[in-house]
Order: C-alpha cells, then structure tokens, then sequence
C-alpha cells in the first residue's frame, strides 16, 4: 500500500480581534474567549485545527517509521 499527500499550506493568518485585542489563542486557550466573542472563538478553533493536522502528520510518520523498521528486522530473521 502507498499513500501519498503532498501538504504544501503557507497561509499566515494574522488576526487581531477588534473587542478583545489581547486574546491569543496560544497563550490563553479556550478560558481566555471572554463573552463567548466568536471572533476570538474562530481564532481558537482555528488555532485547534493547526494542532490537530500537526499531532496527526507526527503520530503518522512515527507509526510509519516505526512499521517499516519491524518489517526490515522480520525480513531480515526470515531469511
């Protein structure tokens, strides 16, 4: 099986929210959204899906590497 993804984003979101202009979703969190404000919610949430895709490429190259490695050494006392 080959799977192949070419994941080319460069997109820089530079955002301030107009109520709230100290919210930084990195250094606040979800705590910091003060009023349910969506703006800064979006922020968050967009801050959150980053994360996910990130967590989500790095589990998958280590679980690939480390399934290509196990399949190496079966091969390798196989023979």
């Amino acid at each position: 099986m080959k799977l192949v993804i070419n994941l080319k984003l460069k997109r820089r979101v530079k955002h301030i929210c107009a109520k709230h202009p100290r919210y930084s979703p990195e250094r606040n969190g979800q705590a910091g959204i003060v009023g349910d404000c969506p703006v800064c919610s979006q922020m968050f949430s967009l801050y959150r899906a980053k994360l996910s895709v990130e967590s989500a490429i790095r589990d998958f190259e280590y679980q690939a590497i480390r399934f290509s490695q196990e399949g190496q050494r079966n091969s390798i006392t196989a023979a």
